[in-house]
């Protein structure tokens, strides 16, 4: 039995590491902006209407719905119902799930290291650069982290006791994730079905009878929201985004299903035309990719090669990209990730062989070591998935990660501490541990030079002052303050990086936490706006409107977005996201025009985009609605 006094330290403790969490993800968070202008319109019709809700209705016309599952903008249409809509009202969701996620990896690491280590994974996962980037956005990928931690702590948890109804409960979260963030959802599934598979203390026959069920479940869970969107009459829903059949799940298990992991370029289209390409040449980008503002914002410099392209070497410092550079067994490390995920993984490679070393004799150690087990397989699967395939990989994906770095360095950590308690060669251990973490961050701050020379000094001295002690140190307290030094320099730099986004908010489309944000923001304040004629339109506009359902009609939503958030009217993107998708025909177009519900068509050629809502994928396709309002218009 814990003592109250010992409650009352782990709370406070637990408060503080989750003061700093929400610290960093509410940080100047109104700046951000709309962010990607793709979902908030979709919030504000959301939130208007319960159909429109429940269908993800891009337009409150609900002629279009977004091409994404709905649970994420739900929590933010919520959000805006309640307190109206604003940026915050958007972000302040996203904000809770990060948070809420930091005290779910503190349970999930206490299972197996106690509240000392407990403590240490929570504040990774707080400081996180990729998990605070993901939670100052209005992106889907708080809330797929979160429901996935409530599985894991699920899974675990029957693994203990081989409770079918746990793991049934922990397979129903997995078909939220996927109706929050379609198929990568799944990648959860092989560490919590192995996890149980092999270690639930029960007869084998009955760990294959639950994981059954559990699958079952997990399919149950995650088709009963798309398979509804499909058998609605389709002239009473909206028209779903990024697809030519207007099919949820050939859009979930399609493009944004396996697509994930193909060559990532647009689905084609029945009206014809190559699939897009990027304003660079480069492969078509998915929706966060498209970006709001200057060239360089989205990545890259107009006439170049995109340099955050999958068969690019990778940008230099001044670039910010957001695509995760070439793809291959070490994406992770690159210039455009490794900031993002990977300060600590030193620490768990070396600690894991002293924790391995310290097995004890009897049954105590199933635990920690089935525990283990699950985020190493947790890790290795996400990290393939966002390393190996020729695809763009955004590196605020790897939030995915987060909790699975964070146990494991506690973990190691332990192992580590416990190996001070004696001499001789095991303090070698802790010192390769701390020169090696220290040695990783100063190469990732080789990518950038202005920060390298005031931080790359003082992570050098607490280096050497930390191994020195341990390995000339001749008792264990000196020791452990040594390796608390090391541990303390190893957080200068992943804080750093997660308070950019704070630092230097400038409503990106894809979320980063980069130092590069920082020159960026310099070079935007000094250049100052780009001139846009979206005013004197939506002035026009408003002046003239006689009634029509539609404010206005654009090839996409990159037009549409930013007129809706200007006036919070429906605004028709009659082809979709592409621009190319047939959402109608031309001849339903014309009686919409006939009958009133169409007065005013915006031709924009997509070289012209960025005027409007930043750089657009580029296509040749033509769009027959365009051609019939050229003829008749």
């Amino acid at each position: 039995m814990h003592s109250s006094k010992d409650q009352a330290r782990t709370a406070l403790v637990v408060g503080l590491i989750l003061l700093v969490a929400a610290a960093l993800r509410c940080w100047n968070l109104a700046a951000h902006g709309f962010d990607n202008i793709y979902y908030s319109p979709a919030v504000l019709s959301m939130a208007s209407d319960w159909h429109h809700f429940f269908f993800a209705a891009f337009d409150r016309a609900g002629f279009l719905a977004i091409g994404k599952p709905p649970v994420a903008f739900w929590m933010q249409a919520l959000s805006v119902r309640l307190c109206g809509f604003n940026a915050l009202a958007i972000h302040l969701p996203q904000v809770f799930a990060g948070v809420l996620s930091v005290l779910i990896v503190f349970l999930l690491a206490r299972r197996v290291t106690g509240v000392p280590g407990a403590a240490l994974a929570a504040l990774i996962a707080a400081v996180t650069p990729a998990s605070v980037a993901a939670d100052r956005s209005n992106l889907a990928d708080s809330w797929l982290m979160l429901v996935l931690l409530g599985a894991a702590a699920l899974t675990l948890s029957a693994s203990d006791t081989g409770s079918a109804r746990r793991l049934a409960l922990g397979a129903a979260l997995v078909g939220v994730g996927f109706q929050t963030k379609f198929m990568v959802a799944y990648l959860s599934i092989p560490a919590l079905f192995l996890t149980y598979g092999l270690t639930a203390p029960i007869a084998l026959r009955r760990r294959l009878t639950h994981l059954g069920l559990a699958a079952v479940v997990v399919a149950l869970t995650s088709l009963v929201w798309p398979v509804a969107v499909d058998l609605t009459p389709r002239d009473r829903r909206p028209y779903i985004a990024e697809t030519n059949d207007n099919s949820m799940l050939s859009l979930a298990f399609g493009f944004q299903g396996l697509g994930r992991v193909v060559n990532r370029a647009a689905p084609a289209m029945r009206n014809g035309g190559p699939a897009s390409r990027s304003q660079h040449g480069g492969p078509a980008l998915e929706p966060e990719a498209a970006g709001s503002g200057p060239a360089s914002r989205r990545g890259g410099f107009p006439g170049r090669p995109d340099p955050g392209s999958p068969s690019s070497s990778g940008p230099s410092p001044q670039v910010i990209t957001g695509h995760g550079g070439a793809p291959g067994p070490f994406r992770l490390a690159n210039r455009d990730m490794a900031g993002h995920i990977t300060w600590f993984l030193p620490v768990v490679l070396v600690g894991m062989i002293a924790t391995i070393r310290q097995k004890p004799p009897d049954k105590t150690w199933r635990r920690p070591y089935r525990d283990a087990f699950f985020w190493i397989v947790w890790f290795l699967v996400f990290a393939a998935v966002f390393s190996l395939p020729p695809t763009f990989i955004h590196p605020y994906y790897l939030t995915l990660l987060a909790p699975a770095v964070a146990v494991l360095t506690a973990v190691a950590s332990g192992g580590l501490w416990e190996a001070l308690e004696r001499s001789g060669r095991s303090v070698f251990l802790p010192a390769a541990a701390v020169a090696l973490t220290l040695l990783w961050h100063a190469g990732i701050l080789g990518f950038y030079p202005s920060w390298a020379r005031s931080l790359v000094p003082v992570l050098g001295v607490a280096g050497l002052a930390s191994v020195a002690g341990l390995l000339v140190a001749r008792t264990p307290l000196i020791r452990k303050s040594a390796l608390g030094l090391g541990g303390a320099a190893a957080f200068v730099c992943p804080l750093l990086w997660a308070a950019t986004p704070a630092m230097a908010p400038v409503g990106r489309m894809v979320p980063i936490a980069d130092p590069a944000l920082l020159d960026y923001r310099k070079t935007a304040v000094a250049e100052g706006a780009r001139p846009t004629h979206l005013p004197t339109l939506v002035r026009f506009l408003q002046a003239n409107r006689r009634g029509e359902r539609f404010m206005l009609a654009v090839r996409d939503i990159h037009w549409a977005a930013p007129v809706i958030l200007e006036t919070g009217e429906a605004v028709m993107a009659f082809g979709g996201y592409y621009g190319r998708e047939e959402t109608l025909s031309v001849e339903e177009f014309a009686r919409m025009v006939s009958s009133g519900e169409v007065r005013y068509v915006l031709l924009a050629a997509a070289g012209n985009m960025g005027q409007m809502a930043g750089p657009s994928r580029q296509s040749s396709s033509r769009n027959g609605i365009e051609e019939w309002v050229k003829n008749n218009g």
